[in-house]
């Protein structure tokens, strides 16, 4: 599995929020409600959580030897916040 953020922030607000799913479904997912939770937030750790779930929530996992689907969906959900927390450490330094 894997999650691909990008963010945007200005004037300590969130502008826009990119969060985009692999092999979590048939196809590539973009987790729109989670990016739309994100716009015009504050970035912390409750609104990047929040995102994390609603992420994980988007995601259709299957199920298999790989592990079930719940567990990729924990996966989705811890990614995707700490990809939000990285890309937010590369805005701040640019």
């Amino acid at each position: 599995m894997g999650a691909a953020v990008q963010l945007s922030v200005d004037d300590g607000h969130i502008r826009s929020a990119g969060i985009a799913l692999t092999a979590v479904g048939s196809m590539n997912l973009r987790a729109r409600e989670a990016e739309d939770s994100l716009a015009g937030a504050e970035p912390t750790d409750e609104a990047f959580a929040e995102a994390g779930r609603l992420a994980a929530a988007t995601a259709q996992p299957a199920s298999d030897v790989r592990g079930s689907a719940d567990y990729k969906r924990h996966v989705v959900e811890v990614f995707v916040r700490r990809g939000l927390n990285r890309a937010l450490e590369l805005a701040r330094a640019s």
